[in-house]
């Protein structure tokens, strides 16, 4: 019994459909996402789209997950399904968590930085990073007008380095 880990690939978007389907059977499954943003709207996605990593004996169980309905088929090399080597998976396990969502770390903003609004009522104004504040990602920043120094508290989102 050689229980290793293998890449499955999923039909489109049907990651999640085989993610239920195979977890009933006797295998480890990773399905790795990570927390996309774009402007105030958040949503998880697939890290790998159409891919999940599966531990299990190929010999034993692997004709099973093939003919899973949403399967395309295992990563193959040669026409037999490749073994993938359980430190890649154990990497990806480390940045996930165990919520399996990469959320990536913010950048870091120096105090004094030039940066713009990216978002919102003040889009496209140039401001001046002042400092992080409490709760989730809110910054404060100063607006770069010549003769108006007012600060804004922003989501750390809605900024772009100049």
């Amino acid at each position: 019994m050689m229980v290793e880990w293998y890449v499955v690939q999923t039909k489109p978007r049907k990651e999640e459909f085989v993610l239920g389907q195979l977890s009933s059977r006797q295998t480890e499954i990773f399905f790795p996402r990570l927390l996309e943003s774009t402007g105030r709207v958040q949503r998880v996605a697939p890290m790998f789209p159409s891919y999940l990593f599966v531990k299990l004996d190929v010999d034993q169980l692997g004709k099973g997950v093939r003919y899973t309905p949403g399967v395309k088929d295992f990563l193959r090399c040669d026409g037999e399904p490749e073994p993938l080597s359980p430190e890649i998976v154990a990497g990806l396990q480390n940045r996930t968590g165990p919520s399996g969502i990469y959320r990536r770390p913010p950048i870091p903003f120096e105090p004094g930085a030039r940066l713009r609004i990216e978002d919102g009522p003040l889009r496209g104004m140039d401001v001046i990073f002042e400092q992080e504040l409490s709760g989730p990602e809110r910054v404060a920043v100063l607006l770069a007008e010549v003769n108006l120094q007012a600060r804004v508290v922003l989501s750390r989102r809605s900024l772009t380095r100049h």
